[in-house]
């Protein structure tokens, strides 16, 4: 299953089980955060919301005040009012737009790709009063960027108030030579830029990947759903595990799905056969995103962006609980 398919209605819920396993890592810790500051919020009396101006749901063609230079809401939405002290980014880029610190990214804050933004999905102003964590979408040209942004009530001093948790592309082939086969035009381009490959994903490796991805994401949406069947479930995987059989078919034997480059600040990079696209001019998904097969402590967003908030959360909780005064009865 690829990233393509995640939905807006998933991401914008920030709920504790996220569907696609590529995301579970840092989302996971996000919604830590959101848990473990939910008193905090709770605890004001005026909403956050009014400190907080929040980017408008922009409709269709370029907004003219999607920049950081003088735009009244960009800055203090995404905290490039007050950027962080030491600025957090990944090794790799995607879009010239890296995993991290959004305000220390010129690509996102000056115009590309926020000045081609055609929607702005869950802004802070859908964030319910308990939740201190906005999961937001910027998507236009066949590009997607998912950002998590921390209210400043639950953000230390010095840490990134909005990163960047994942970069998607949608890729049309240009002409025939536009596969993942070695030698051909667009291998070759990737290659060039990010260097060999990690692990190559042929027919096998796809096989098991989905079976174990549609297994992964369908218990994790029947447990969000309340149902304990395991029947259910094995017949959803086995339909799943079909679709994928018929689309592997319709391709040569020597066929390759996928490649991934790997990072040790714990990143991956995916590129991917587009699903269900048969023929010698394919589309590709390529993906930046945190690398779930790496324990959490491994992962640079994880570590330095979701762990300070969550440790600031439990010490504000702390110093509250021994300064509250007595209840009297």
């Amino acid at each position: 299953m690829n990233l393509s398919r995640i939905s807006a209605t998933v991401l914008a819920a920030v709920v504790p089980i996220i569907a696609h396993a590529q995301m579970s890592q840092i989302l996971g810790v996000i919604h830590s955060v959101q848990s473990a500051t939910q008193q905090q919020v709770q605890s004001q009396q005026q909403p956050v919301q009014a400190a907080e101006p929040s980017v408008a749901r922009l409709g269709t063609g370029v907004p003219q005040t999607a920049t950081s230079n003088g735009n009244p809401l960009f800055g203090p939405l995404f905290g490039c009012d007050r950027p962080a002290t030491s600025p957090l980014l990944s090794a790799f880029a995607l879009r010239n737009v890296k995993l991290g610190d959004v305000c220390a990214q010129p690509e996102l804050t000056t115009g590309s790709p926020v000045g081609m933004t055609n929607a702005v999905e869950n802004d802070m102003r859908q964030l319910a009063a308990t939740q201190n964590v906005a999961i937001t979408r910027l998507s236009a040209g066949g590009v997607t960027i998912t950002l998590a942004t921390l209210r400043a009530i639950a953000r230390p001093a010095g840490l990134a108030k909005s990163v960047v948790i994942s970069v998607q592309e949608h890729v049309g082939a240009a002409d025939v030579t536009n596969s993942l086969q070695p030698g051909n035009a667009f291998r070759v381009a990737l290659e060039q830029r990010y260097g060999k490959p990690s692990s190559v994903i042929g027919a096998r490796e796809k096989l098991e990947a989905d079976h174990k991805n549609a297994v992964a994401g369908i218990e994790s949406r029947a447990k969000m759903l309340g149902i304990d069947n395991s029947a259910a479930v094995s017949k959803s995987v086995a339909v799943e595990d079909q679709q994928t059989k018929q689309w592997v078919a319709c391709h040569p034997a020597d066929t390759v799905y996928e490649l991934r480059w790997t990072n040790p600040d714990g990143t991956l990079l995916v590129a991917s056969l587009a699903d269900g696209e048969c023929g010698s001019s394919p589309s590709f998904d390529l993906a930046l995103m945190a690398n779930s097969s790496l324990p959490k402590e491994s992962q640079f967003l994880v570590a330095q962006w979701a762990e300070p908030a969550a440790a600031f959360a439990k010490e504000q909780s702390q110093t509250r609980s021994a300064t509250a005064s007595t209840p009297k009865f």
